[in-house]
């Protein structure tokens, strides 16, 4: 080490690719900001410019791939730095932990294509916050330091500015929030402890004093931003003045990059350790613009299907795997992490261009399913006169789950069609109902419906057949129903509820595990106080002041609900299915002019409860959130985080959580799993709160609701269709609880695939009339996080996660391999290469960067 310290002047452009503009908007000020870059180089020989974000050298090199040659060249030359590494900046809470890893899994392959580099250092500045399962997959993907500036100092204490951050796996990683600075260049905005810095020259001279305080090394982000921008000559210029002024002075200023700043602190001896997660700040952004966080876990779910399937099929077959489809819709899904994206604080106007590239990765992804799933069928020659139908597990574990779809019985509507019978492929009779699916199919005899509960093994197909003029199984479960005046009680093996149309919702959930009712008042939609901040308030964590319930439509608005203009009427709390296999209660409810209808399901054989919330929203400036007022006293909250697990504070404050929430207690223990809903709270006492949806203004910033004039015209979030689905789970076994929530979590995400063929595609003759299990992983709480094709080998990759915390000994079968016993640390992260050989296959261990 030098004898003096050294302050390292960062210069970057932080460019917010969607914000308040539309991506074409940012495309176009990547190609500015990079010009005037490259230019400032030319012209100040002692400038370093940094930036990372592979997604925006993208576009430089399709828009201007002039200016990209000059960008290689300097890069070359050693004064432009790549730096950071990742696709882009993402949200660090809300995607799942696989999502991240693509983030910095193509940002790392881009900039080794293109620049043959590998930054040391990942940082996401501007992210809202930051999950405890990040350090092992940094760690993992060959970063030595993580570089981040929220949540600023007055949201988290951090020991000091550089730490060593321990994950939830006990990894640790070096990592530095820059103290009294920002990102960028604040030009008067007012920042972290309250002090105002008005220019680069302040920060750099913030910078100097601290230098001077500690005696160590300082790292100085500057640069304009959000909308890009960068240096400018004025700043430049005045840091020349400094740098003449300090030339024999006690501190070292210099241009510099993260790189050069890791390699003197790396020596540090004394760096203090912070544990957990770098949270909270901007919590509203759990639940602004709902649809976006829906579509993105449909996302995920669809391409980690479409990899699956295609890596079986192009290990067992052979066929063309589809790498450059799956690249491109993957980049798609990832832009829509970014932090003002997928958090929702984006401009409204900018929202179409990003529902597009949803469905672009959707589109995809279902094209690769479809073909790779025909392929992996049982060879089975249709029996004359039934139906064949197909239902495929894409986890490495086996599931049981409720299956409910239509199939085409005659090619037009047959009258008396008579009695259908389920047949599994062991040729026993399954039961099933006729009742559960859509109306406008149920009332025809062509498409009927069928709901039944399937099992089957992991990771392939399972065959069953509708045979017709045959009598349907009888049910094997308990399950009954009760209708009066009083409600609708219903009953299984699990579960006893009352639904009292007073509510409009249930009163009683009885766990039949210890025969308590595990409510303390009736399970409703509330409405709580909220602003038109998109962001929720800088520092607000609490969103749960109620402002009213949902009340029970009258008879008289149920009529009107479905838009009849007679008398007719109808009840607010109804039966709408009922058999053998389920019981679907629907409860009608609204607010003003918001409505809401929430279907409740309870299954003869499967032990969750299914909720699915359909808002009709309507309100503004307020949040919407499904209370679940649990009788838990001393609740201990634990949830799932992009891999990892975190516990969450039970203070009624907001929190963010991936696909499962638990609830534990001494004598219970609840299962909460969800499709896209990341934000709730939670009191001591076991009231839960799980946020569906906020009425704010579009990227709006003020707190005061009473600040909106009325005489403007402001568009607000989520004024249409909000749909969320949950499952809910109870026992006393806290370990049963949370196997079963892990398959519950996962199945309710990526469910089970179904469908219908009379003649599936022409077979090898030497396919198997059953294909057997490709990868089974046991326990389940070790779950896939990728099954793919390697990207740069004729190799299957396979990453597993450990869930529950504990260290397991996991029992692995793979296709045409030997079974294998491996041991998990706690949470712990497992990438394997796999290669087919002649005679054997081998498994090689390897990072998340398949290295």
């Amino acid at each position: 080490m030098a004898d003096k310290p050294i302050v390292h002047l960062i210069c970057n452009a932080h460019l917010d690719p969607v914000w308040k503009w539309p991506w074409e908007e940012g495309a176009r000020e990547a190609v500015s900001t990079f010009r005037t870059a490259a230019d400032l180089l030319e012209e100040f020989p002692e400038f370093v410019f940094n930036h990372n974000e592979s997604l925006l050298y993208e576009w430089v090199e399709e828009y201007d791939p002039i200016l990209f040659r000059r960008i290689r060249a300097l890069v070359k030359a050693g004064r432009w730095h790549i730096s950071g590494g990742w696709y882009l900046q993402p949200d660090c809470n809300i995607p799942g932990g696989e999502t991240l890893v693509r983030c910095i899994l193509e940002g790392r392959r881009y900039f080794a294509e293109k620049f043959g580099v590998r930054p040391t250092v990942a940082y996401n500045f501007d992210s809202f916050g930051h999950s405890s399962g990040l350090p092992q997959v940094l760690q993992q993907s060959g970063f030595d330091l993580y570089l981040h500036c929220r949540p600023h100092e007055l949201q988290l204490d951090l020991p000091a500015p550089l730490y060593r951050w321990r994950g939830v796996d006990g990894t640790e990683i070096l990592a530095i929030r820059p103290s009294m600075v920002w990102y960028c260049t604040p030009n008067g905005y007012q920042v972290t402890s309250g002090k105002i810095r008005d220019d680069a020259l302040d920060q750099a001279r913030t910078g100097i004093a601290m230098a001077r305080e500690t005696g160590r090394d300082m790292l100085i982000p500057w640069g304009l931003g959000d909308h890009g921008g960068g240096a400018t000559r004025e700043d430049l210029l005045a840091f020349r003045d400094l740098f003449d002024g300090m030339r024999d002075a006690d501190v070292e200023v210099r241009h510099s990059t993260p790189e050069a700043y890791l390699k003197r602190v790396r020596a540090y001896d004394d760096v203090p350790v912070y544990t957990g997660e770098l949270q909270r700040t901007l919590a509203g952004c759990y639940t602004s613009v709902a649809p976006i966080k829906r579509q993105m876990r449909q996302g995920e779910a669809l391409l980690a299907a479409a990899e699956r399937w295609a890596a079986v099929v192009w290990w067992r077959y052979g066929e063309d795997y589809p790498a450059d489809e799956l690249r491109a819709a993957w980049k798609r899904l990832l832009f829509n992490t970014f932090h003002d994206i997928l958090p929702g604080s984006l401009i409204e106007h900018a929202i179409p261009g990003v529902n597009e590239m949803f469905g672009y990765a959707a589109d995809v992804a279902r094209r690769i399913v479809v073909k790779a799933q025909h392929t992996l069928l049982p060879h089975v020659s249709p029996t004359p006169d039934t139906v064949p139908l197909y239902v495929l597990n894409p986890h490495s574990t086996p599931l049981k789950a409720h299956i409910g779809t239509n199939f085409l019985r005659s090619y037009t509507v047959a009258r008396n069609p008579g009695a259908f019978a389920l047949y599994d492929d062991s040729g026993a009779r399954v039961p099933h109902q006729e009742r559960g699916g859509s109306p406008v199919l149920e009332d025809t005899t062509m498409q009927p419906f069928i709901g039944f509960v399937a099992y089957v093994p992991p990771m392939t197909a399972r065959r069953y057949e509708i045979r017709f003029a045959d009598k349907p199984a009888l049910g094997t479960g308990t399950l009954f129903t009760v209708t009066d005046d009083t409600g609708v009680i219903v009953e299984n093996a699990w579960w006893q509820t009352r639904f009292d149309p007073t509510f409009g919702g249930p009163v009683e959930l009885i766990s039949k595990s210890n025969g308590k009712n595990v409510l303390q008042a009736p399970l409703r939609l509330s409405v709580m106080a909220d602003t038109a901040h998109a962001w929720g308030g800088e520092n607000r964590a609490t969103f749960n002041e109620p402002v009213a319930v949902f009340d029970p439509l009258s008879a008289a608005e149920v009529g009107a609900f479905v838009g009849q203009e007679d008398d007719r009427s109808g009840q607010a709390v109804r039966v709408i299915h009922e058999g053998p296999v389920s019981v679907t209660v629907e409860c009608l409810v609204g607010w003003q002019h918001t409505r809401a209808s929430v279907q409740y399901t309870l299954y003869a054989d499967l032990p969750y409860i299914d909720i699915n919330v359909r808002l009709y929203m309507q309100a503004r400036q307020k949040m919407i959130k499904l209370v679940m007022p649990f009788d838990l006293p001393q609740v201990r909250a634990l949830c799932e985080v992009p891999y990892g697990v975190a516990e969450r504070t039970t203070d009624a404050t907001e929190h963010p959580y991936g696909r499962w929430l638990r609830l534990e207690t001494a004598r219970l223990t609840l299962g909460i799993a969800n499709n896209g809903q990341a934000g709730f709270d939670i009191t001591p006492d076991g009231i839960l709160g799980l946020s569906l949806s906020r009425g704010a203004v579009h990227s709006g910033w003020t707190d005061a609701p009473n600040m909106l004039d009325p005489n403007r015209s402001y568009t607000f979030m989520d004024q249409e269709q909000i749909d969320t689905r949950f499952r809910l789970l109870a026992g006393t076994d806290q370990s049963t609880i949370a196997a079963q929530l892990i398959d519950a979590a996962l199945e309710l995400n990526q469910p089970l695939a179904n469908f219908f063929a009379y003649h599936p595609p022409t077979m090898p003759p030497d396919a198997p009339a059953q294909p057997e299990p490709f990868l089974s992983v046991d326990p389940n709480t070790v779950v896939i996080g990728a099954l793919k094709k390697a990207d740069t080998e004729d190799a299957l990759i396979v990453r597993l996660h450990e869930t529950a915390g504990r260290t397991t000994e996991v029992n692995l079968r793979f296709d045409g391999g030997a079974p294998q016993t491996i041991t998990f640390r706690p949470f712990e992260i497992k990438t394997w290469r796999v290669l087919k050989r002649p005679g054997e296959i081998m498994w090689r261990a390897s990072n998340v960067l398949e290295e």
